[in-house]
């Protein structure tokens, strides 16, 4: 398959995904909201898993931003805090992955995928903030839980990065284990052997000359 109709496909991909983690994660933010941001806390370490997957798997950016852009831009249609939501981790998630881009494979995906979950939550806050979607708190216990909301989703972004990559690793060897053991299978496959018997015999005598 060409590269470019590789990075297309999983550009398709990443988008369904990003949609799919979205409207899965909706419905659990809403029963909560009085957690402002909860919605990103919940999706941000699924976003990071796949990521971290599909760069360990290509070891290419371009799918992700792309994807990641018009998710943004789909969400932007509905209120620009989401689309934030979406444009600004891509954003940071370019700049990790340029800073990375001379460290191992598996380490590059994992740091890519991280810090695109990490950004998910303080983007949506800051552009909630931004667009007076919603109120900074005021008292401590606000204060406290937005920092906790953060914690949980860096934690969690991290831990699913490293899913996203130690998952993609396990598949590729077993792949390679399994084509492997095909190309041995073939290799080591009994040939045909020339079997001598005296009507060949005979044929061959015919064949050479050697009776007339």
């Amino acid at each position: 398959m060409p590269p470019l109709v590789k990075n297309m496909a999983d550009t398709a991909l990443l988008f369904v995904l990003f949609f799919a983690v979205g409207l899965a994660t909706r419905l659990p933010a809403l029963s909560l909201q009085e957690l402002y941001g909860l919605h990103a806390v919940l999706a941000a370490p699924l976003y990071s898993l796949a990521i971290a997957a599909s760069i360990r798997s290509r070891n290419a950016l371009v799918p992700t931003v792309i994807a990641a852009l018009c998710y943004g831009f789909c969400l932007g249609m509905m209120h620009p805090v989401m689309a934030l939501s979406a444009i600004l981790p891509a954003a940071a998630a370019a700049i990790a992955y340029a800073i990375a881009r001379g460290a191992a494979a598996e380490k590059r995906a994992l740091v890519t995928g991280s810090t695109f979950g990490i950004a998910v939550y303080p983007s949506t806050i800051a552009g909630a903030l931004w667009f007076n979607a919603v109120l900074a708190p005021t008292s401590a216990s606000g204060i406290i839980q937005w920092a906790a909301l953060f914690g949980i989703a860096v934690a969690a972004s991290v831990l699913a990065a490293i899913a996203g990559c130690l998952l993609t690793s396990k598949v590729q060897a077993l792949l390679e284990q399994a084509a492997a053991k095909e190309v041995a299978g073939g290799s080591a496959a009994p040939q045909p052997q020339e079997i001598d018997t005296p009507i060949l015999e005979a044929l061959d005598d015919i064949t050479a000359g050697r009776i007339v």
